[in-house]
């Protein structure tokens, strides 16, 4: 656990606004799940970060661009049968010649939930580290079961500490990208994940591998616990 804290302290991570609230939307099929080259475009997030020279001495510069993904990926949980959980992530994935950039955010999804005090987290991994989850839903009790549609902004993660191992200026191998539905802990803030959806991603392929697959087989829990 220390080794991955150190990890993560040395990526920088954005967010574009803060908490977004629970909106009513239309859901279709997933969009193809992805597209390479031009179409994906430049990041949105880092030519901003890269503005600002705290960041900047931080993640450091980017270098040429390598390999330019991006795509739609579904969030789709079923519990005995029932889909509790229908929705999508948005990925944008860059492997620059100094370190990785990741850019993703949660498309307005349906989580159907017994009654309770709920909070809901996306988060963002790969095998060196993540965003140990963003709140996209205040905590919010729900006096019956019923479904909730949450959604986020865009937010990115990257850069490359000052001591990164070289295979850390890599994209890891595997890539999640989902939401974890919990509770907080009672003697504190400590987060407890109920429910968890995400999906893995392969790189450089940039495939859908499936849905809950671990992003490290070593790490617990695929490396999204919290």
């Amino acid at each position: 656990m220390a080794a991955r804290a150190i990890a993560l302290a040395l990526v920088f991570i954005v967010g574009a606004g803060g908490a977004a609230r629970a909106t009513p939307a239309r859901f279709g099929r997933a969009a193809p799940d992805t597209w390479t080259g031009a179409s994906c475009g430049p990041p949105r997030l880092l030519a901003g970060a890269l503005r600002d020279q705290r960041f900047r001495s931080i993640i450091g510069r980017p270098g040429r661009l390598l390999i330019n993904r991006c795509g739609t990926f579904p969030l789709d949980l079923y519990r005995h049968g029932k889909l509790v959980v229908h929705g999508s992530c948005y990925v944008h994935a860059l492997q620059y010649q100094n370190y990785p950039w990741l850019e993703y955010r949660i498309n307005p999804t349906r989580l159907s939930l017994p009654a309770g005090t709920w909070v809901v987290r996306s988060a963002l991994r790969d095998p060196n580290g993540g965003t140990g989850g963003r709140t996209t839903q205040s905590a919010s009790r729900l006096q019956v079961a019923r479904t909730i549609i949450v959604h986020e902004r865009l937010g990115g993660m990257g850069g490359a500490g000052r001591t990164d191992r070289a295979g850390n200026r890599l994209m890891g191998n595997r890539i999640t990208c989902g939401l974890l539905a919990g509770h907080l802990g009672s003697a504190g803030p400590d987060f407890v994940p109920v429910e968890k959806v995400f999906a893995t991603i392969g790189w450089p392929s940039f495939k859908l591998l499936g849905t809950n697959l671990a992003v490290d087989p070593t790490s617990p829990d695929g490396g999204l616990t919290a």
